[in-house]
């Protein structure tokens, strides 16, 4: 808090400097002296408020020759009143040494040139700081550091003043009065209407010392108890003072509406005070009904004869319910107002205050009026109009758009094609729609195409769908052909090649193996083999038959080439005598035997079954089908299994898995089943029937089926 010296000077001047003042105070009493003087303290300011600083400065009071050096200490009688913030040497000094704290600070310097040689001559400027309410002194006494005692003070050439008297300043530290924002003229009015916004108003003066900011607010005790509480302020202000500066605080446009009719207490608040009155709150008498019209909803245009929908929001803005007609008009005779219109659709309307309604007018015939028109809805209070232009209703123009037809096709293929046709008039016609093929050409539309027709009736704004089915190319050589679909107003072309039949490839289909014999509720797979395919199987319609469907049951299929399944469809039959299935997209090795289907025949009972496979087609993988020469089917015999060893029934299968736990053949699954088993492992029934035994799945039938037979007997 001291005046800053470089630490070069600190280093080469403090020593010298003590050293200097000691020299000085030691030769005092035998040198020539510069003069007799008092050391004075004076404060630019007495009183101080708490945070305030002022300077105080240290002179000699009669100078002759300036001062050149000074040993002393500058320090206050109490910090906790004021403290010692800083030092100022008031002269340029070659040597100086100030330290110290809040308490006081120890001055040295030397080498010093004073601005004023003469007469009094400050020295020092002390900045001091006021703490808290009290009073203290600022003294200039002995620094405690130095040898040599007393404060010593010298002239510019080294003589030493001899001081008489050394003063002191007293700074006293006063808090101000805190703002006090005190309230005064309240202008209020003493009766109000429910509803009304009132102003209100009063002075408000800081009473204190201090600048503040309030919030003025204006309350009103809406709870009658007779105090106005913070939660009753409805309008607030912010507001600066000076110390006994005044101003007006204003609050407008402050809402009753909310306010049964009744004495209220009201007034303007601050920190401080408050002042008071009171208003009367009085009930008004209602408005009249006032049916106000909003919201108007109707089409811009329409076209004529057309019905159209008007509709509009009606509220009643007034105090009082009412009856009042709501109505539609049309400006007749061109003015641009309805006012003095006759109503050509209204409506009685029954509104209580503030209630609103949406009145819709429907089916207004626009029949006989044309051009752009002024309508709206009227009431006798409001009306909101808008304009409508009533156009005649455009012809019938028949337009065509998304052709589909097939890219191309292969001599005597039907094809299918179709378009939108859409009237994009407004009058209802029926027109033809055509298909025509440029035959020979030279264009669309002359009478060498190709014509298919249909007569189409669309109204105004409709459309559909028309097809051409089942059209024959089986005329047409070839090439390519502009087609398209055609109606006198518009038309929608596309190009179709027609390629030569391709000449059909001959194969037999088989299904393989030729004959089967399996065991009663085991399964047999035969396979629907192409036996000469050229080009692959892309496509297959064919259904496998069983004709004993008592002896074998068709369970399952599996079709070959890997036709998606979006492009394929498996039937069984009921009572499983048959399989039907077709499939597309499927890829298939080119050339040779190509199996197009597994099917899986389960036996039922003993007996013989023959089986037969009808192609209803088959195609190649470029689309081309095949001539089918043969079809050949086969047969399948099914066994029972003949009893094990000496037991007199033959072996079940009692939980329908494949496998045969009943061994002994009694219709129970029990231990004696594992003894049978053990005991008959070299039995001609087991190693010819091994499937039927190998519960293990192992390939064989051994000890280690026995074992596996063992772990599954219930509850032992």
């Amino acid at each position: 808090m001291h005046t800053a010296i470089t630490e070069n000077t600190l280093q080469r001047g403090a020593v010298a400097l003590v050293a200097l003042l000691v020299v000085l105070g030691t030769v005092s009493g035998v040198a020539v002296a510069a003069g007799t003087t008092d050391i004075t303290v004076s404060a630019a300011e007495t009183t101080l408020a708490p945070g305030e600083t002022t300077e105080v400065t240290v002179a000699v009071s009669d100078a002759d020759g300036g001062v050149g050096s000074a040993d002393l200490r500058v320090e206050t009688s109490d910090p906790s009143v004021v403290t010692i913030q800083d030092v100022t040497v008031e002269a340029d000094a070659g040597l100086q040494n100030v330290r110290g704290d809040e308490t006081g600070q120890n001055v040295n310097f030397a080498v010093a040139d004073t601005e004023s040689d003469a007469g009094e001559v400050v020295f020092l400027t002390v900045t001091v700081e006021a703490v808290a309410d009290g009073t203290a002194d600022i003294n200039v006494v002995d620094n405690p550091e130095d040898v040599v005692d007393g404060v010593n003070v010298a002239d510019e050439a080294a003589n030493s003043y001899t001081i008489e008297n050394i003063g002191n300043a007293t700074v006293s530290v006063e808090s101000p009065d805190p703002a006090n924002f005190q309230v005064s003229n309240l202008d209020a009015p003493e009766s109000a209407t429910q509803g009304d916004n009132i102003t209100v108003s009063a002075n408000v003066t800081n009473d204190g010392d201090e600048e503040a900011t309030q919030t003025v607010g204006f309350r009103l005790d809406a709870n009658g108890n007779g105090t106005l509480e913070e939660d009753e302020t409805l309008a607030t202000e912010d507001v600066t003072l000076n110390p006994g500066e005044s101003t007006t605080a204003t609050f407008e446009n402050i809402d009753t509406s909310g306010l049964d009719a009744g004495d209220y207490t009201h007034g303007v608040v601050t920190e401080n005070d408050s002042a008071t009155a009171t208003v009367a709150i009085e009930e008004p008498e209602p408005d009249p009904a006032d049916f106000q019209v909003s919201n108007l909803s109707a089409p811009a245009t329409a076209t004529q004869g057309e019905n159209i929908t008007v509709s509009a929001d009606v509220e009643n803005t007034g105090g009082q319910s009412a009856n009042k007609s709501v109505e539609f008009r049309v400006d007749t005779d061109g003015d641009g107002s309805i006012d003095d219109e006759s109503a050509l659709a209204s409506q009685d309307v029954e509104l209580a205050p503030g209630e609103s309604t949406t009145v819709e007018f429907t089916d207004i015939d626009t029949s006989g009026r044309s051009g752009t028109l002024t309508h709206g809805v009227f009431t006798v209070d409001d009306t909101e109009t808008a304009q409508i232009t009533v156009n005649e209703p455009a012809a019938a123009n028949f337009q065509v758009s998304n052709l589909q037809a097939p890219e191309n096709a292969t001599q005597g293929d039907a094809i299918d094609v179709s378009a939108d046709v859409e009237n994009t008039g407004e009058q209802t016609a029926t027109k033809p729609v055509e298909f025509r093929v440029d035959e020979n050409d030279d264009g669309l539309g002359d009478a060498g195409d190709v014509v298919l027709s249909q007569n189409v009736e669309l109204a105004g704004g409709e459309s559909t769908t028309v097809e051409f089915t089942d059209v024959d190319t089986s005329g047409l050589d070839a090439g390519d052909y502009t087609h398209g679909v055609v109606t006198d107003d518009d038309s929608a072309t596309a190009t179709i090649s027609i390629n030569e039949e391709p000449t059909a490839s001959e194969t037999s289909v088989s299904l393989s193996p030729e004959s089967s014999e399996v065991v009663v509720d085991r399964n047999e797979t035969y396979d629907v083999v192409v036996d000469n395919a050229d080009g692959g199987v892309g496509a297959y319609e064919l259904t496998v038959s069983l004709d004993n469907s008592s002896v074998a049951s068709v369970t399952d299929v599996e079709l070959g080439g890997g036709p998606d399944a979006k492009t394929q469809n498996v039937t069984f039959a009921d009572d499983g005598s048959s399989v039907s299935v077709s499939a597309a997209l499927a890829n298939t090795s080119d050339t040779g035997s190509v199996t197009i289907a597994s099917v899986t025949v389960e036996g039922v009972a003993e007996g013989s079954s023959d089986l037969s496979v009808d192609v209803q087609a088959l195609g190649n993988e470029e689309g081309d089908s095949y001539t089918i020469t043969d079809e050949n089917g086969a047969s399948i015999s099914v066994v029972e299994i003949p009893p094990v060893g000496d037991f007199q029934n033959s072996p079940t299968d009692p939980d329908d898995d494949g496998l045969y736990e009943d061994v002994n053949g009694d219709g129970q699954f029990n231990i004696v089943d594992v003894q049978a088993l053990f005991a008959n492992l070299d039995d001609e029934t087991i190693e010819n029937y091994p499937d039927a035994f190998d519960f293990n799945g192992d390939g064989t039938v051994n000890v280690v089926d026995v074992q596996k037979l063992f772990t599954e007997v219930p509850d032992q």
